[in-house]
């Protein structure tokens, strides 16, 4: 009965989000907007294709686009389904990414911010790869709240095989970090989980390092463009704020982080409602007990409170404990009898008996 009370909320919410996605498709009209030509250049044109090398993720995205057209043609509204399955998809996965990670209140909180957003909901029109790198970004954020959840079970320790599954965590993470600077947000909250073990964080850190290494040579391979030129371009498309940056809108980075700081705050709420509760709930027993001082129970079992004694009557007796000091074993006379301070000493001669 528990697990269908927790599971039946879960549901709704998951149906909630996939609906108002699934409404909006259908009933908004909206048209697809190519304005970036991610599209343009994912077409399939004599069994050719142009790649975008603005941003490895840019790249990759572009690589996705021109698998599904081959599949269904040159037709337009697919990415639109694409976009919506996706959208779906990474809602879920951020929902109990949050969840396991925070606890119940921050990932309903944090999800149906982002369940609700009429931003988001717009990107599922706009041919641009917000939704493609925030699905492998909840992805990743879900990974993690699985091995945060396992070491709350393992009394905060990683043990045998999700040392590895903590390694490749890393890895990929570096990837998303290569992609776009909102994979860095995966790496504090890295931080923020696995603090204070330091093994963890240098196991992290190494897989972080690791993926940035070989997502960097691989972009090089595919550019040609030397590694300085590279982190110079990059420094010079931050300047592009707050206008599109690496290929992706701030905004996806505002609401990103309104939805976890709110979610936080979800969480420091609840507890602050369940420690009043838990106070208040302490009181009453309290006060029970000591109206149960002032009643008795009739043989059928009904409770009748009795009244207050008019009368004065003696203070309620104290029971106090009279103790004396005893000597340490050091001081044993001679007889191997321990002199206490209330003891005298006899002599033979001493007749006080008499």
């Amino acid at each position: 009965m528990k697990k269908k009370r927790e599971v039946l909320p879960v549901v709704l919410w998951a149906l909630m989000a996939t609906g108002i996605r699934a409404l909006y498709f259908f009933l908004s009209n909206g048209q697809m907007n190519d304005t970036y030509e991610y599209y343009a250049h994912a077409m399939i044109k004599l069994g050719q294709k142009e790649p975008v090398l603005t941003s490895e993720l840019a790249y990759i995205y572009t690589e996705s686009i021109s698998y599904l057209l081959g599949f269904v043609g040159n037709h337009i509204g697919s990415v639109a389904v694409y976009h919506l399955l996706m959208q779906i998809a990474w809602l879920l996965l951020y929902f109990f990414g949050v969840r396991y990670s925070f606890g119940k209140t921050a990932g309903y909180v944090a999800g149906s911010i982002l369940a609700v957003s009429p931003w988001l909901l717009q990107t599922m029109f706009m041919v641009t790869p917000e939704n493609f790198l925030m699905f492998f970004f909840s992805l990743l954020l879900f990974a993690l709240g699985v091995l945060y959840k396992n070491m709350k079970k393992c009394d905060g320790n990683i043990v045998g095989g999700w040392k590895v599954y903590l390694l490749l965590l890393g890895f990929f993470v570096g990837v998303i970090c290569t992609w776009n600077y909102i994979g860095w947000l995966l790496v504090l909250l890295i931080i923020c989980l696995l603090t204070p073990a330091l093994a963890r964080l240098l196991l992290a850190a190494g897989g972080i390092l690791l993926g940035i290494l070989v997502s960097t040579i691989k972009h090089i391979e595919l550019t040609g463009v030397p590694l300085a030129e590279q982190f110079s371009w990059i420094l010079t498309q931050f300047k592009k704020f707050p206008g599109r940056c690496l290929d992706i809108s701030p905004l996806l980075l505002f609401w990103v982080i309104f939805s976890l700081v709110a979610g936080m705050i979800g969480k420091c709420l609840e507890k602050a409602v369940l420690k009043k509760r838990l106070v208040k709930e302490t009181l009453n027993a309290n006060e029970s007990i000591k109206m149960e001082e002032n009643m008795i129970t009739t043989e059928e079992g009904k409770k009748i409170k009795l009244l207050d004694n008019p009368l004065p009557v003696p203070k309620k007796h104290v029971k106090r404990e009279m103790d004396f000091k005893i000597n340490t074993i050091e001081e044993l006379t001679e007889n191997g009898i321990v002199k206490d301070d209330f003891d005298h000493a006899i002599k033979e001669n001493d007749d006080f008996d008499v």
